[in-house]
């Protein structure tokens, strides 16, 4: 497994209670389905570079906001399996 970008769950949730915003009017923002905002939230799916850009656009952030928001997770090498570390 290749390290991989992870949605930052607090700064996520910190957003959209500063903008006012629910998880519809997110997925309607980055006209996506609100299961595809809701699959990202709960880390069921690898987050495409299209649906972060999508998503940093919707919340107004900068290069920096986008790295803090999706952070790469850094991945383990175990003898025999990897393991996918996140904070």
């Amino acid at each position: 497994m290749e390290p991989t970008f992870v949605l930052n769950r607090d700064m996520f949730d910190s957003l959209m209670e500063d903008q006012h915003m629910k998880v519809y009017q997110l997925a309607d923002a980055m006209g996506v389905t609100p299961s595809t905002v809701y699959r990202i939230m709960n880390g069921d799916t690898r987050v495409s570079s299209y649906s972060m850009a999508k998503m940093v656009k919707a919340f107004g952030l900068d290069d920096m906001g986008m790295t803090k928001l999706f952070p790469i997770a850094p991945v383990l090498h175990g003898s025999n399996e990897q393991k996918e570390i996140t904070k």
